[in-house]
């Protein structure tokens, strides 16, 4: 009796655990439903959520945006008179009012160029008649001027040739003023056609080999060198690219200012280069009467003299001659006291190089 009761004690529980198990097998497929649910819920609401943000973003932030670059794209190519016209939210007008500037800004600019342009293209239009003119004087001085002058000089001398001694001393003297201004007059004239002719063309720079430019101008001074006694020492030069007779006249003038402003002792001149940030500076030092500080720049002035004619001859265009030479070929040319105290040194400075033997520790 007791095992049976037993066996039906735990046949009632099996029947009560199987209940209970199938009232949870029953509660969890019904919570899985709901999960299932609300997943699908979640991810039909993020899906539709995605797609509210992203027509959000294309209508109210890539749109505007697009337009606003489409309509940059129209100002770019110069259609500056379009403004920028588009809606969207505040950062988007702020944007909008920020390019609507730029563009305003910028057309004002092109207006002022465009005026700038027109009086520049006026102005050259006035400068080519103004050289045009220059030109036809140029050869007005060339031949109308200079004819008169040869006859003067030619008949004076003609005269002092013939009536010297005749004639007293004052008239003797007279004629002498007279021939010495026909020349001064002839040498100044062909001084300022020189002058004038620089700068007109640039076809004729080529590679120029410094070293034979220095040596074509100390040729043509052979005559001064000897009478001097100059001693002229010449480093190894650079090749640059210019044209070679200006350049050779710019060493010229300077080898001849050298021999000119000579103090007591025989001229010493030394030329060296050396290379900069700009390209070459070639320099030529000298040891003779100097240049004061204050006067470094009137020099390259044209008709500009430090003595008087009768202390030194010439017509004080020469370093003017140089310099426009110089700022011809982007250069620059300065003068600068030498160490020893005594003479000057004139150094030139071309920007335009394009080889040198030696490098910046040389």
């Amino acid at each position: 009796r007791q095992f049976d009761d037993i066996r039906s004690a735990f046949s009632r529980l099996e029947a009560t655990l199987a209940r209970a198990a199938l009232s949870a097998r029953q509660l969890i497929v019904d919570n899985s439903r709901r999960v299932v649910i609300v997943l699908i819920s979640a991810v039909a609401m993020l899906v539709a959520g995605s797609f509210i943000v992203l027509f959000a973003l294309r209508k109210f932030v890539v749109g505007p945006i697009a337009a606003l670059g489409d309509q940059a794209k129209v100002v770019t190519s110069r259609a500056l008179l379009q403004p920028f016209d588009v809606d969207g939210p505040a950062e988007i007008l702020a944007l909008r009012d920020a390019l609507e500037t730029m563009r305003t800004a910028v057309l004002e600019q092109l207006v002022a160029l465009e005026a700038a342009r027109v009086s520049a293209a006026d102005e050259a239009g006035k400068l080519e008649r103004s050289n045009a003119e220059l030109e036809q004087f140029a050869y007005v001085a060339s031949h109308d001027l200079q004819e008169p002058l040869r006859k003067i000089s030619s008949f004076c001398q003609l005269l002092d040739r013939r009536y010297r001694g005749q004639l007293d001393d004052r008239a003797d003297e007279y004629l002498e003023f007279i021939t010495d201004g026909a020349t001064r007059m002839q040498r100044l004239i062909n001084d300022l056609l020189e002058f004038s002719r620089i700068g007109r063309a640039t076809e004729s720079f080529t590679a120029v080999e410094l070293d034979d430019v220095v040596a074509s101008s100390l040729r043509s001074l052979s005559l001064q060198v000897a009478e001097s006694g100059a001693l002229i020492d010449i480093e190894p030069l650079p090749v640059v690219h210019g044209d070679a007779s200006l350049l050779a006249a710019v060493f010229q003038n300077l080898f001849a200012n050298a021999i000119k402003f000579r103090g007591s002792e025989s001229p010493r001149i030394r030329v060296s280069a050396q290379a900069s940030e700009h390209g070459v500076v070639i320099t030529v030092r000298d040891n003779g009467i100097g240049i004061a500080p204050e006067y470094t720049e009137r020099v390259f002035v044209i008709f500009q003299r430090l003595h008087s004619r009768e202390s030194y001859e010439g017509t004080g265009i020469g370093l003017a001659l140089a310099k426009k030479i110089i700022e011809f070929h982007g250069g620059r040319i300065w003068i600068g006291a030498n160490e020893s105290g005594t003479g000057s040194s004139v150094h030139v400075e071309l920007s335009n190089m394009i080889g040198c033997e030696h490098d910046a520790e040389s």
